[in-house]
């Protein structure tokens, strides 16, 4: 357990573009939880989670209280992957709490190198950035059980926040459970992670040849990295994202490509409420590929995705923008995400959109 790091910041903009970038006033220490086990009675299981949240100075006597991001990870990942994105979050004045999923391709073998050897026996020795040929992963991932443990697990977080068990947990440090905002959440995820934060935020998932709804409204918002919008993962796309009723943010690059549009949610769910209420907002970002220039840690290790900080930091400010907006209701993040800063900030490589 970790707390009060200091986090420097990761921004790599130009100098010249600082003023273009989004930025909070108020940065904090970084707290950091490695290893939580929640029970899960009803399943007979256990769900280890990692939580990242800011830390006050030792003086300090506030009693301000941070929300909370609930974050799901793509397949091969697990809770231990995407610091870069929520130790950057919780900097801000966020908890981020990450669970690791039992379909998780990392908790099946014990190294990066078994799952570097895990990966060259599934696709072999080419490591093509479009995953061709991994036939047992996607196998696991289009299963229908699989979305709906997720799911569930999903479910346990959100009744350890909001029944407030976790501000009596004795064994979390003060710092976190004293501060943490119970009533204010949201959900964030990349890949597959994306698609269960999706049905979160409304969209129905086809279970048992039936759209069924799992929307939870305590998820106050969604932030969706690369979200799957294919019928094998369960979605209709002339039906599903129109169930969408909690503001979004979808993130992608011309260079995503695993075999379905990312764009989809964002063309097909509802419109904005008003013109002068902006809640839907697509970031696409030239050249970016599925981990999004290294947000995720797993990708560019050991299947050859180039690290891009320019891309990291892209995602870093407009998903912050997004939280920072629909989660604290700052005027300051509305305006920004009603500008064309990240338009200008990307330089020609970014195209932001609002509906």
């Amino acid at each position: 357990m970790g707390q009060g790091e200091s986090l420097p910041s990761s921004s790599s903009f130009p100098a010249e573009k600082s003023s273009l970038v989004y930025q909070t006033f108020q940065k904090y220490g970084l707290g950091e939880v490695k290893t939580h086990v929640l029970q899960d009675t009803g399943r007979n299981k256990t769900l280890p989670i990692k939580i990242y949240y800011p830390v006050l100075p030792l003086t300090s006597e506030s009693t301000e209280k941070f929300p909370v991001i609930v974050f799901s990870h793509g397949s091969f990942a697990s809770k231990d992957d995407y610091r870069v994105l929520s130790a950057y979050f919780a900097s801000h004045g966020y908890i981020v709490i990450h669970p690791s999923h039992e379909d998780s391709i990392l908790l099946s073998v014990s190294s990066w190198s078994g799952l570097s050897s895990t990966y060259d026996h599934l696709v072999g020795s080419s490591k093509h950035p479009r995953l061709k040929g991994m036939n047992r992963i996607w196998s696991r991932i289009l299963n229908p059980k699989t979305w709906e443990s997720r799911i569930q697990d999903i479910g346990l977080i959100l009744d350890f926040i909001s029944s407030k068990h976790i501000e009596r947990e004795s064994s979390l440090p003060a710092a976190l459970t004293r501060h943490i905002d119970t009533e204010n959440i949201s959900m964030a995820g990349h890949s597959f992670g994306a698609h269960i934060a999706m049905v979160f935020a409304g969209a129905l998932l086809r279970l048992n040849g039936e759209l069924k709804s799992f929307r939870d409204q305590r998820v106050r918002a969604a932030l969706l990295l690369s979200p799957p919008s294919s019928a094998s993962m369960g979605m209709d796309v002339d039906t599903s994202f129109a169930h969408i009723s909690c503001p979004i943010m979808v993130i992608t690059g011309s260079l995503d490509q695993f075999g379905y549009d990312p764009r989809l949610p964002f063309e097909k769910c509802p419109p904005s409420p008003s013109p002068s209420f902006i809640d839907k907002y697509l970031v696409d970002v030239k050249g970016m590929d599925h981990d999004f220039g290294g947000i995720s840690n797993y990708f560019t290790r050991f299947i050859g995705f180039i690290n891009n900080p320019f891309h990291v930091a892209l995602v870093q400010t407009s998903g912050l923008a997004f939280i920072d907006c629909h989660c604290k209701q700052e005027k300051r993040a509305r305006d920004y995400l009603s500008s064309d800063a990240l338009v200008q900030l990307g330089d020609g490589f970014v195209s932001f959109k609002t509906r």
